[in-house]
């Protein structure tokens, strides 16, 4: 059987689990989306329209007061930026205020609830009553009534403010309450909802986690056996394979594992075969031969150039170049062709001497070249003997 036959099986039976609860919870989500719906699509913009008008309302009555306050005054009545400034924010205030009643008509209007005509009306002659009351107070200023009226009125207004306050309040309370209603039907489809998860989540849980342990087993034992061959194979044992335990989906990874360890084996085996013919082409090269790293140290060199300084391979491999060099009088050393003065696909030669085992001084024509492939990483050191060592050679 299948990994995912048997996943399958285990899905299905959380899937069912899953379905009865969506069935048994679809009723209470419809109604909780429809209640949330009702709360923002009407309580709450009336309630911004309420707090929106009665504010402009207050802010009508505040500025008209200022006008009355400054006409009253034969002094202040003379200044006339302030009086002009005064009666165009009273203009902006009076827009305002229609604005948001027609904006609350209208919502009202649309929702046609129990006692929103009511409501419609209250607000509606609450307001025009009040600016009716506002503009008479600025007639009687505007034409120098005398000052007892002047206060009688602006008292009556101030009265009045009082009971257009007091309706948009009674407005306000009657869409809070209408707010809390749907709060509790909220709280009581969320509480209905919670009991079906209650009761029927713990059984999907439960489902999901015995159908995960039951996966887990099957699937760590191959990943356990394919994590060890993988460390193995990374520490060198190329043999190392992974036993074909299953036939599902895990044993086509163990095989498409052992296809590639196989592959790795014979291509490290080209490799290293590469790897000796190059080294047989370098030993057997003609002449004088160091390649360095870029710190200068001896990575390769070839036979003639250890029969020539007397050295076994090993004595040199490892060694900084500088060693096998004599220092002249002009302190030119193989030092001045590390590869990070010696520019990409330039050489450099140099007359020196080399310093063979015994101590002896051999004179020597070498050229430097830097090892480049995107940045520097060593350097080839390429030369003759200009005089014979020991049988002879240049």
């Amino acid at each position: 059987m299948r990994i995912r036959d048997k996943l399958l099986f285990g899905y299905g039976i959380i899937t069912l689990v899953t379905t009865i609860v969506a069935v048994l919870s679809f009723q209470s989500t419809r109604a909780l989306n429809s209640t949330f719906d009702q709360v923002s699509n009407e309580t709450l913009p009336i309630i911004d329209n309420l707090h929106n008008l009665q504010n402009s309302g207050i802010f009508v009555f505040a500025v008209s007061n200022e006008i009355a306050l400054i006409l009253s005054n034969a002094k202040t009545r003379k200044t006339f930026p302030l009086l002009e400034e005064a009666y165009e924010e009273l203009a902006i205030a009076q827009d305002l205020l229609h604005v948001e009643l027609n904006a609350y008509v209208e919502r009202l209007s649309a929702r046609n609830h129990e006692d929103d005509a009511n409501f419609i009306e209250h607000m509606t002659n609450s307001t025009k009553r009040l600016l009716f009351l506002l503009n008479k107070q600025l007639i009687l200023v505007e034409e120098g009534a005398p000052h007892e009226d002047i206060v009688a009125k602006m008292e009556e207004v101030a009265a009045y403010e009082i009971t257009f306050r007091f309706t948009a309040e009674a407005a306000l309370a009657a869409e809070i309450q209408r707010y809390a209603k749907r709060s509790s039907a909220i709280r009581s489809e969320i509480s209905r909802t919670q009991n079906i998860a209650t009761v029927f989540g713990p059984l999907g849980i439960f489902a999901a986690i015995m159908v995960a342990i039951s996966s887990m087993r099957l699937i760590t034992r191959g990943l356990t056996a394919m994590k060890n061959a993988s460390f193995a194979l990374a520490a060198g044992h190329l043999d190392t394979r992974v036993p074909l335990m299953t036939k599902d989906e895990l044993g086509d990874v163990a095989r498409s594992f052992n296809n590639m360890a196989l592959a790795l084996k014979s291509k490290n085996s080209e490799i290293n075969s590469t790897k000796t013919y190059y080294n047989e082409i370098i030993h057997s090269l003609v002449g004088l031969l160091f390649v360095t790293d870029n710190n200068n140290v001896i990575t390769t060199t070839n036979f003639e150039t250890l029969e020539i300084l007397g050295y076994a391979e090993d004595e040199v491999i490892g060694k900084p170049i500088t060693v096998f060099f004599e220092k002249t009088r002009d302190s030119i050393n193989a030092g001045a062709w590390s590869s990070s003065k010696i520019k990409h696909n330039s050489t450099k030669n140099l007359m020196t001497n080399l310093i063979a085992k015994d101590g002896t001084a051999i004179p020597a024509l070498i050229t430097a070249s830097t090892l480049y492939n995107n940045h520097p990483h060593g350097t080839v050191y390429l030369g003759q003997t200009l005089a014979s060592k020991g049988h002879g050679s240049e």
